[in-house]
């Protein structure tokens, strides 16, 4: 009779961020984009070839999600790397300013050089998981746009989240969210290790924030979000819809 009232899964610091930075995108790509957006869903309809853990299929990938974010695949190079420690060692020698991050990232984003050409880095150990593996190809190409295109500097406060959010933004948010927490199981039991730069909630919100503005009541698509980020959308579009009847 008396149901409880919707309350979001972040705090009011957090989601005044996220709304912040959806109108900052909103800004730098015109109000029409997010409405034009086609969510992508990890289904045939968006990745039709067979992932077989190589680093082929890992090209195949990255010039799939190059077509689905509109980036231009001939600007970038591609590599691999098995170490990270050794990749920041050599990055930070590299590049100037360069400042390795310690969320759990899978790739790396090296801005142009002379001829223009950027660099993307993928860890191998990510190529038998491929959600994860283009959760991260997402966010090097969210660099590309953001960094690569100027639209930001690599000093501003909460580069990284940011460049996360942008792939909500973008349509990959599925990816980046389900990817946000990952168990895996080993002889010794479970371990959970991080990907990105959101928690789960933040991306739940974010999630739902793009459903709302994009006048999405009960998104299809969110059917395709592990439990928890489903759980958190479901909790902030209600909170949001509720939020807008008032």
């Amino acid at each position: 009779m008396f149901g409880l009232a919707p309350k979001l899964p972040v705090t009011l610091v957090e989601r005044q961020w996220v709304d912040s930075t959806f109108d900052e995108f909103a800004q730098m790509f015109g109000e029409s984009f997010l409405k034009n957006v086609t969510p992508i869903t990890p289904t045939p309809e968006f990745f039709s070839f067979d992932w077989d853990g190589s680093e082929e299929s890992a090209e195949i990938t990255l010039q799939r999600v190059c077509e689905l974010m509109s980036v231009d695949r001939n600007r970038l190079a591609l590599e691999f790397f098995d170490d990270k420690d050794e990749l920041n060692e050599a990055l930070g020698k590299e590049i100037p300013y360069y400042e390795s991050q310690k969320s759990g990232a899978g790739g790396f984003y090296r801005p142009p050089d002379s001829e223009g050409m950027m660099m993307i880095s993928l860890e191998r150990g990510k190529l038998h998981h491929p959600v994860s593996m283009i959760a991260t190809i997402a966010h090097e190409l969210a660099h590309v746009i953001l960094l690569g295109d100027g639209r930001i500097t690599r000093d501003i406060e909460y580069m990284e989240p940011m460049t996360d959010l942008l792939t909500v933004y973008s349509g990959m948010g599925i990816f980046n969210a389900n990817s946000a927490v990952n168990f895996q199981q080993h002889n010794r039991g479970w371990s959970m290790r991080r990907l990105g730069y959101l928690s789960e909630p933040q991306f739940g919100y974010a999630l739902a924030r793009f459903a709302f503005l994009r006048g999405e009541e009960k998104p299809a698509w969110a059917k395709h979000l592990n439990l928890n980020v489903g759980s958190y959308l479901r909790q902030s579009l209600k909170y949001l819809q509720r939020e807008h009847r008032a």
